[in-house]
């Protein structure tokens, strides 16, 4: 059973004026290194999917996926990512 949530502290004194501090602070991304990181993500996506996929063959003991349900996860990370299939 999951436990629940603790409630955020509230900040005082020096510890929240280095918090506004920080988030002032704009951290750039190179367009390499985000596009590591959607490339990243993608692959996590997409190992997650197919181990979740490959779980739920072996309990029911159906056939390993078709070519195109293999398709349609190669492509899952960049249709989440987009919006259709949130």
């Amino acid at each position: 059973m999951a436990r629940p949530i603790r409630e955020s502290p509230i900040l005082y004194g020096e510890d929240a004026r280095r918090f506004l501090e920080n988030m002032k602070i704009r951290r750039s991304e190179t367009p390499e290194a985000r596009a590591q990181r959607l490339r990243d993500l993608d692959d996590f996506i997409l190992n997650r999917a197919s181990n979740f996929r490959k779980t739920q063959l072996l309990k029911s003991n159906h056939q390993p996926p078709t070519t195109a349900t293999a398709t349609a996860l190669e492509h899952a990370p960049c249709l989440l990512r987009s919006g259709v299939l949130a």
